[in-house]
């Protein structure tokens, strides 16, 4: 889908860890889970944070979403927006966001 759009994911990996994906023209770093579940949610916020961190030096200020396979609840969104990290899901032949389209 994405690559329909002329745009490239990579695998971001950092010190033996890998984050789903990096998109560098857009600096949008990705993590994706198969679940909206909130343990799911809560692990993709951990993973994120930490790759930002780590990558701080090499990519600077990133754009984070979790990817999932379709829109959490509405506390699990407002949870995630106070804490700069979007949501991109599902819905039939195409992806949406909540970031104004950054993701999509």
């Amino acid at each position: 889908w994405v690559e329909r759009q002329d745009r490239t994911l990579c695998i971001f990996r950092v010190h033996r860890l890998q984050c789903d994906a990096y998109e560098e023209c857009r600096q949008n770093l990705i993590e994706a889970k198969c679940s909206a579940r909130r343990e799911y949610v809560r692990m993709a916020v951990g993973q994120l944070l930490d790759y930002e961190f780590i990558a701080q030096a090499k990519i600077g200020q990133c754009n984070k979403a979790i990817l999932l396979p379709h829109k959490p609840n509405a506390s699990l969104t407002q949870w995630l927006d106070t804490i700069g990290i979007n949501v991109i899901w599902e819905d039939g032949p195409v992806f949406l966001d909540n970031a104004n389209g950054q993701f999509t």
